[in-house]
């Protein structure tokens, strides 16, 4: 019985493989044969395709069910993935430069040493990536959420959003970009426009958010120890339980915030 059941679970494996496959060789013929442009891969399920290292530049596959599927080092410069499914897609290493990303999901996906530059991922959901050394300089992140993504030497630098109210204004609305408890330590996110940005219980150590606007920020117990807040604009951000310590750089002029704590203080007393 045992026998019967293994050579079924065999059997199905195969033919998963093999779907995989056939999904493949698809979309390679239909992108070489120029046969994917408007909406016409719209709805189509590409779940499990391996595409990498594949020059898939100015590719048009928006509203495709990518997840799973596999992009290791594959150029994808230009190429429109919005609302596009690429939950736990393997993107490492990928070219996406000026991709159009917006409103699409990538939940769970890897993006390690990718390349994001001027990425438009507005409204695009990036919870729990993994993004090591990942590179979205100049990115657009508006209402973007990358709450939980581990983005360890990430480099944000001149990322921004854009909204329609006034940061500075007494008002409350959804925040700009969400990293709620993402990793974010050694990041640069130097000179970026981040107001109304959500950080709560990021971590933020030795990162880099000097000369950036953060006006309206929410740093709710984040971890701020090392953290280079030099030149930044931190007009109205609020920093409730969160943490630094001596190594904390904070703008000329700016005293600490009363509802922040210093850690070192804390380990001295």
């Amino acid at each position: 019985m045992k026998t019967r059941e293994l050579a079924i679970q065999d059997k199905r494996a195969q033919t998963d493989r093999e779907d995989v496959t056939h999904r493949t060789i698809l979309i390679q013929f239909l992108f070489d044969s120029q046969l994917l442009g408007g909406n016409g891969a719209a709805g189509i399920d590409f779940r499990g395709i391996d595409l990498s290292g594949v020059d898939l530049e100015a590719i048009r596959l928006s509203s495709v069910n990518l997840s799973d599927a596999k992009f290791r080092s594959t150029n994808l410069q230009r190429a429109d993935l919005s609302q596009t499914d690429l939950s736990r897609a393997d993107l490492v290493e990928a070219r996406l430069i000026e991709s159009d990303l917006e409103k699409a999901v990538l939940s769970d996906a890897l993006l390690s040493r990718a390349d994001l530059t001027k990425a438009k991922l507005s409204q695009a959901t990036l919870q729990r990536v993994g993004g090591i050394e990942a590179c979205l300089i100049a990115a657009d992140l508006s209402h973007a959420d990358l709450s939980e993504a581990v983005l360890v030497k990430a480099n944000l630098s001149g990322s921004y959003v854009i909204t329609l109210l006034n940061p500075e204004a007494d008002l409350q609305f959804k925040p700009s970009v969400t990293f709620v408890a993402a990793v974010l330590m050694r990041a640069n996110i130097a000179r970026a426009d981040l107001h109304l940005a959500n950080f709560s219980r990021a971590v933020l150590t030795n990162t880099d958010l000097s000369d950036t606007i953060l006006i309206n920020a929410d740093f709710t117990e984040a971890d701020l120890r090392g953290t280079d807040f030099r030149g930044a604009q931190l007009q109205k951000a609020r920093f409730p339980g969160a943490f630094y310590n001596n190594k904390t750089h904070w703008p000329s002029g700016f005293a600490p915030p009363s509802e922040a704590i210093n850690v070192d203080k804390r380990d001295v007393v």
